[in-house]
């Protein structure tokens, strides 16, 4: 396998959701970037438009964090508390960004 397409073994990541993200990023980048280019690109503008990078991503993190979730509730006793840690650390992780 190339080099490029590797990932360390204790990683799990997956390939085909890191293309997706990396599809979105490309959609978003795309849409935003077509505000710049000269208004005769509406077609244009509107084709792209329909990938919409945006709903990919709430999916991919949906998909995600519903993993995580699942695996938390699972390798602990699943209580109240296992859950309120969950969401505490998942919005202290996006906390500074909005900051």
């Amino acid at each position: 396998m190339p080099l490029l397409l590797r990932s360390p073994e204790s990683s799990n990541r997956v390939f085909g959701l890191d293309a997706l993200r990396a599809f979105a990023i490309c959609s978003v980048v795309l849409v935003h970037g077509a505000v710049w280019v000269s208004p005769s690109f509406t077609f244009f503008h509107r084709y792209i438009n329909r990938f919409d990078g945006v709903a990919i991503f709430f999916v991919l993190s949906g998909f995600l964090i519903g993993g995580i979730l699942i695996r938390t509730m699972e390798s602990r006793l699943a209580c109240l508390h296992t859950l309120w840690d969950f969401w505490l650390r998942r919005w202290l992780r996006t906390l500074p960004p909005t900051i």
